[in-house]
């Protein structure tokens, strides 16, 4: 079967622009809320561009503090990371834009700060600190996640 745009197989189920407007449409009150509930999420994830564009006016990011921009990237990181053990391709797909989008705010945050030292080892003690989450949470097999998540 030939590969084109318009259709392609996922998990042994085809595809098509056709099938997923009739998806869409097959309930459609319930799709609608999906979507506003996407774009809202969107939307909510790209609010902090405000204060990118006051610090890129201002040349100064020193009067913001960096507390919800790293909250935001450990936060979105850890939402990725579970979206990636559920395995929620659309999860998959909206957490890695908050994680892209947070951590484009946290660079412009230390990019427009006039004392960066401080800040930097902060966020490296911070990725240093989920890559190991990260590692070991890899290396557990799946009984003993269980148990850490008391999932039965």
């Amino acid at each position: 079967m030939p590969i084109s745009l318009a259709t392609f197989r996922i998990f042994q189920m085809e595809l098509s622009i056709s099938n997923l407007f009739a998806m869409y449409t097959s309930n459609l009150l319930w799709s609608l809320f999906l979507t506003s509930t996407a774009l809202h999420a969107v939307a909510l994830i790209t609010s902090p561009m405000q204060a990118v564009l006051k610090w890129y006016r201002r040349q100064s990011s020193d009067s913001d503090t960096c507390l919800p921009y790293l909250c935001a990237v450990i936060g979105s990181g850890l939402w990725l990371r579970y979206s990636v053990f559920i395995q929620d391709t659309k999860l998959i797909l909206l957490q890695s834009y908050a994680v892209t989008m947070q951590s484009f705010f946290l660079f412009a945050l230390i990019f427009y700060r006039s004392k960066k030292r401080r800040l930097i080892r902060l966020v490296l003690f911070i990725a240093i600190f989920l890559f190991i989450v990260f590692y070991y949470i890899q290396c557990m097999n799946e009984d003993d996640g269980k148990e850490v998540i008391r999932k039965r």
